[in-house]
């Protein structure tokens, strides 16, 4: 189908966006995605992903993903902060380095620290040290 000027018609939008999704699929396969990318943002194809056949699943995926990941990144931030608090109401200073690895520990070590640290009766710089020291849960 042609224009009025003769040149082809332009696809409906639903095709247009198939079409652009696509063409980055395969760019992929081809290494070619930054040219593709270029390309595509300088015709101005625009499409609301969430709309489009395959790529909403893999939108809503990454979405879920994301959550996901976001909720175990507030329950670790959370308990670091419960063990922090925790160690400083029983009067024991915590290093910078301690702090750091304890900010950057998993859920499952923060919990394992924390009741080490409930369960010590004489908590001490060397008994934190040793807790602290005591190796990641796999």
């Amino acid at each position: 189908m042609r224009n009025r000027d003769g040149l082809p018609a332009p696809l409906p939008r639903r095709e247009r966006a198939d079409a652009a999704a696509t063409l980055l699929i395969l760019s992929q396969l081809r290494r070619a995605t930054p040219v593709v990318k270029e390309e595509w943002e300088a015709m101005a194809i625009q499409f609301n992903i969430k709309e489009h056949l395959y790529l909403s699943e893999i939108f809503a995926q990454g979405l879920a993903e994301g959550k996901a990941g976001g909720r175990e990144e507030g329950k670790a931030e959370g308990r670091a902060e419960s063990l922090l608090r925790l160690v400083e109401r029983r009067r024991v200073a915590v290093p910078e380095e301690a702090d750091r690895r304890i900010r950057a520990a998993t859920v499952a070590d923060l919990d394992r620290r924390l009741d080490a640290v409930l369960d010590a009766s004489d908590l001490t710089a060397e008994g934190l040290a040793a807790i602290l020291a005591s190796p990641p849960h796999h």
